[in-house]
């Protein structure tokens, strides 16, 4: 009996700038013989959606696509089988135009809570990793630009992490109304000051003391996602902070939050400085 999706807590998303126009990113997505240039070995349709096949060292791995929702050029959503028993996950692609090429997002819903939704959110994580980084292979990649900041702060790295990840530590000193599931595919959600709007998304990685990367969107503003990667790194005389906000559209359209959100790095980064100066002369 197939299974039924129930939402669960956690999700997984990414964003991808691609240099084809949504038509033949489409079909990359949502036909057989696109399937077959970067995801499976085998791809079929079938009267629920599609079957794929891979050929593994001892086997052949098969697993079928619920079709839930077929726009064409915009919006395909499948659910398939979870690695939890009873619980299904719910798989969306989202292709927007962006200037002469495209903007896939893509997430999984459906993630729950415990040691085997630990397990298969790492595992599926690890695997769309893989085969989303195929995608930009098949075209040539569309430029994208990127905000860079580098600061050396007071303080430990752990510190540092500690108040990037820590949703009453984010409530003192950077968004009164912070949230932070500081997990894989964890949600966040900031409102600061410094900020041109909400941001809010998935947690992609963790390292603890050492590394933070976030899916980054744009909460209620017109704006395809992006993604941040925050390095922390302990030094003689303080903490290396490194931050890159990374897939920015060329577009026009972006150039005043680009600029805006430029900025706002600095405010947020210098409020971190400040505040970590104060817990550590308590």
């Amino acid at each position: 009996m197939s299974n039924v999706y129930v939402a669960g807590t956690r999700g997984l998303a990414r964003s991808l700038s691609l240099g084809a126009p949504v038509e033949e990113v489409w079909r990359a997505i949502a036909t057989p013989e696109g399937l077959v240039r970067w995801f499976a070995h085998r791809a079929e349709a079938t009267p629920a959606g599609f079957r794929l096949e891979w050929d593994r060292p001892a086997k052949v791995e098969s697993i079928t696509l619920r079709l839930r929702e077929s726009k064409p050029s915009s919006r395909l959503s499948f659910d398939w089988d979870s690695t939890v028993p009873g619980q299904d996950t719910r798989a969306t692609f989202v292709l927007t135009p962006e200037g002469t090429g495209t903007r896939l997002v893509f997430t999984e819903e459906g993630f729950g809570d415990g040691l085997a939704w630990d397990n298969a959110i790492a595992h599926i994580a690890d695997g769309w990793d893989d085969v989303l980084s195929r995608l930009p292979e098949l075209w040539p990649v569309a430029p994208t630009r990127t905000i860079r900041k580098e600061i050396r702060l007071p303080g430990t790295a752990a510190d540092a992490y500690r108040l990037l990840t820590t949703e009453s530590e984010l409530a003192a000193w950077c968004a009164p109304a912070a949230s932070f599931d500081a997990r894989r595919g964890g949600a966040w959600r900031l409102d600061a000051p410094a900020m041109p709007g909400p941001a809010a998304g998935r947690v992609i990685a963790l390292e603890a003391g050492r590394r933070i990367r976030l899916f980054w969107s744009w909460y209620r503003l017109p704006l395809a996602p992006a993604e941040v990667e925050i390095q922390l790194t302990d030094e003689e005389e303080g903490v290396y902070v490194d931050v890159i906000h990374a897939g920015w559209s060329m577009d026009a359209s972006w150039n005043a939050l680009y600029d805006e959100t430029d900025r706002g790095w600095d405010v947020l980064l210098g409020d971190l400085g400040r505040y970590l100066v104060a817990k550590t002369t308590i």
